[in-house]
């Protein structure tokens, strides 16, 4: 198999180890204007990245054409910063406010066409890797739009840690992907948000990259990875749709994705930044606010 080599972890990590005497727990605010401008040729893919600006707002990137690894989009890792990657095949990655979840929006995911060609994917580098043996926790919020038209009813979007190691003197890597399927979850439910939840001794997690099994094995939790790797190391997360989805498109979101240390946990909530204009309703509104304001000004003076 194919490895797959992430950029050394460039500081999530510092932040979770910065006091190993008081677990300390964080929400982190992702903007979509924090996203890269992902716009032309990549290989055979044409990549356009658009902001919204109504009745749906956000940025997404979009790359139509070829599909395969060769011609996806992907923006340079930044340190602990979301980015795009793997877009391609008619995929869009984002953030919008097509299913607001904790706020204005969430992450945006949809495809288009058969044959497994789309995919998208958000993903952030760590400032420091994170040691497999100290996670004890992590977790997402998923949306699965009714309007998907792919064959198989399990799929949703996923959550994926970027992990790192040595086997047999080999140095290894890939992703280790969670999903409802291998875990006893059915079929996805449609137009529902669900929260998806595991930790270091649960979760069935399979493999991707030159890690042992890669795309075979899919009963292996966490602990059972950190025992055949040495030196296994978490070094960012990934969560995304996509490559191999069969029968037809796309539409759904995450939010919330929750990463748990012994330090203490991280939680990324995906928003929209835009200016808001109030309702005609609001207007009415403030402009009865301002006169009865102005009248009171009046009786004093």
């Amino acid at each position: 198999m194919k490895t797959i080599s992430f950029p050394r972890a460039l500081g999530l990590a510092a932040l979770l180890a910065a006091s190993t005497m008081t677990a300390h727990a964080a929400t982190v605010t992702v903007l979509d204007s924090s996203l890269s401008a992902l716009n032309g040729a990549f290989g055979g893919g044409t990549a356009a990245t658009t902001t919204l600006a109504g009745p749906v707002f956000g940025t997404t990137t979009t790359v139509t054409g070829a599909s395969g690894g060769a011609n996806r989009a992907s923006a340079a890792y930044v340190a602990d910063q979301w980015v795009q990657r793997n877009v391609g095949g008619n995929g869009t990655a984002g953030v919008t406010t097509d299913y607001a979840r904790s706020g204005t929006g969430s992450a945006y995911f949809s495809g288009s066409g058969g044959a497994g060609a789309y995919k998208g994917d958000l993903e952030i580098l760590f400032g420091t890797a994170v040691a497999a043996s100290s996670v004890t926790g992590m977790g997402f919020d998923w949306y699965r739009d009714s309007s998907s038209g792919v064959t198989s009813a399990d799929l949703h979007p996923v959550l994926r840690l970027m992990v790192s190691g040595v086997v047999n003197n080999v140095a290894v890597g890939g992703y280790l992907v969670y999903e409802r399927a291998y875990n006893g979850g059915g079929a996805a439910p449609l137009d529902a948000w669900v929260t998806e939840g595991w930790d270091y001794n649960t979760g069935n997690l399979w493999s991707t990259g030159n890690l042992p099994g890669a795309f075979s094995v899919f009963n292996r939790q966490l602990d059972d990875w950190d025992s055949l790797v040495s030196n296994l190391s978490v070094v960012g997360l990934s969560i995304g749709i996509g490559s191999g989805w069969n029968g037809g498109g796309f539409e759904g979101a995450v939010d919330n994705v929750r990463f748990e240390t012994s330090a203490g946990s991280t939680t990324w909530n995906f928003e929209v930044a835009r200016n808001t204009v109030p309702e005609p309703g609001g207007l009415a509104l403030v402009a009865a606010a301002l006169l009865a304001a102005g009248l009171a000004r009046r009786r004093i003076g």
